[in-house]
């Protein structure tokens, strides 16, 4: 009873130590607001979430669940109801020796891989509920080259017998 004569009830809930976590809460402690950890490439399916995705990610993705051929795609902007891409082409068919360029477009709406300056980045975006159908590969990586690393093509590979990756004709001059 307090000095004024009111008595008050108090409880503690949900208290944590100071410090480290217990080991087995450990899996229980992450931050709502910090980026996914960067993970091995998948072909996994994709939830119709954005939370597994940040900015810089390379995706395989196709424009609508039933196409049969996919893009390469970075993920330029991460929002809650989608994502924000730019694409990459080749003009190779071969996978395994292709190199993934950026593409631009042209004002006359065709694709280049010369970036002009009458030219910009061709970008798109998909909804995060046409994620599960639409991405078919999820946290590839590309060489400096512009090559898929071995882990990625091995990944992307697997895909080989049902989709192709979409190719680029190369500009005529």
């Amino acid at each position: 009873m307090c000095k004024d004569g009111r008595l008050y009830d108090r409880a503690i809930m949900n208290v944590s130590s100071w410090g480290t976590t217990a080991p087995e809460y450990a899996h229980l402690q992450s931050n709502a607001n910090s980026p996914p950890q960067s993970a091995a490439p998948t072909v996994a399916p994709a939830p119709a979430s954005t939370n597994v995705y940040k900015n810089g990610d390379v995706i395989a993705i196709k424009d609508d669940a039933t196409e049969d051929t996919y893009w390469l795609a970075d993920v330029t902007r991460v929002k809650g109801n989608g994502l924000e891409l730019a694409y990459y082409g080749t003009p190779t068919n071969n996978l395994k020796t292709a190199r993934f360029r950026p593409i631009y477009v042209t004002k006359a709406n065709e694709l280049t891989f010369t970036n002009k300056q009458s030219t910009s980045r061709w970008r798109g975006h998909m909804s995060a509920h046409g994620l599960p159908g639409c991405v078919v590969a999820r946290n590839l990586k590309l060489t400096q080259r512009g090559e898929l690393t071995t882990q990625s093509f091995q990944v992307v590979n697997t895909l080989v017998n049902t989709l192709s990756h979409a190719t680029v004709d190369k500009p005529k001059k």
